[in-house]
């Protein structure tokens, strides 16, 4: 199975890639040319690999279940990262005075919606618009920024699908 973009589409935005392998298909066209969420996916899942990734054992003809939604299992997920610092940020294009370069980290978590399993519409159509779980740090000061050892959580994050849920 392949997925493309609407014909019509006159933007450069990807889809979530993540939505459609989660149902099985193997080709998601992206456009190469935007490095946004969707790219950033597909890096993701494809770096240091051939071309190609076996999907999990429940995506493939030997699973038994008669629904792809039953097919793999789920787990919960608590996940915890620890944010040391960050060294030599360049400032952004027209930005010359770090006072005004605040950088934060940004943490966004690319996992199964509800929606997926029981056969709703999946919201935006499929389009890339960032994770549902989204956590950031505190703002810093300067290109080389000390986040003493700050903390993101998320926590009991239900119906988790390992090998097709990422951290962005």
């Amino acid at each position: 199975m392949r997925a493309y973009p609407k014909g019509i589409r006159v933007t450069s935005s990807n889809l979530d890639p993540s939505i459609f392998w989660r149902t099985g298909v193997q080709i998601v066209a992206l456009n190469w040319q935007k490095w946004d969420s969707g790219m950033m996916l597909n890096e993701a899942m494809f770096a240091g690999h051939n071309g190609w990734v076996l999907k999990p054992e429940g995506y493939r003809s030997a699973s038994e279940a008669v629904q792809q939604r039953s097919a793999s299992t789920h787990h919960n997920l608590d996940l915890t990262i620890e944010i040391f610092a960050g060294q030599n940020i360049p400032l952004p294009n027209r930005e010359h005075k770090e006072k005004s370069f605040k950088p934060y980290i940004k943490c966004e978590l690319h996992v199964e919606k509800h929606q997926e399993r029981s056969d709703e519409p999946i919201p935006g159509g499929g389009k890339s618009k960032g994770g549902d779980y989204k956590r950031r740090t505190k703002t810093a000061k300067t290109s080389n920024p000390d986040f003493q050892r700050e903390v993101v959580q998320f926590s009991n994050i239900k119906g988790v699908t390992a090998e097709l849920s990422f951290v962005r």
